[in-house]
């Protein structure tokens, strides 16, 4: 899994999915053990730079597993040690259901529009 990310004032904005062209085309992918890995060692080493706000656009998240969920629960403990945020963004409606199901949307923001979920700040 690539990690595309990009900032709008102090909020990192990270995009999960395979790069299929320079033009950064990305392509359905699941948060599973090893993309969950993938994601907590960004949020760790963008915690060490300092960045403590986080957007997570899931639009091209197909499926999320156990390790996928407590891969996002690790990473709101410790963006929110830091004193940070971290908001969701589009997931599909089968990940909504999972984390409704779940409960842990108590914990994220839920966003479908990218610009409210930077205004939320």
């Amino acid at each position: 899994m690539e990690i595309s990310r990009k900032f709008v004032n102090n909020i990192v904005i990270v995009v999960l999915g395979i790069e299929l062209s320079e033009k950064n085309t990305f392509e359905q992918v699941d948060l599973d053990t090893e993309n969950s890995n993938i994601l907590e060692k960004f949020v760790d080493d963008e915690l060490k730079r300092q960045h403590i706000y986080y957007i997570i656009d899931l639009h091209n998240i197909e499926h999320i597993y156990s390790y996928g969920i407590a891969a996002l629960f690790n990473a709101y403990k410790k963006i929110n040690n830091y004193g940070g945020k971290i908001k969701l963004l589009n997931p599909s409606s089968s990940v909504v259901s999972i984390l409704n199901t779940l409960k842990v949307t108590s914990l994220f923001e839920v966003f479908f529009d990218l610009e409210e979920a930077i205004n939320s700040f």
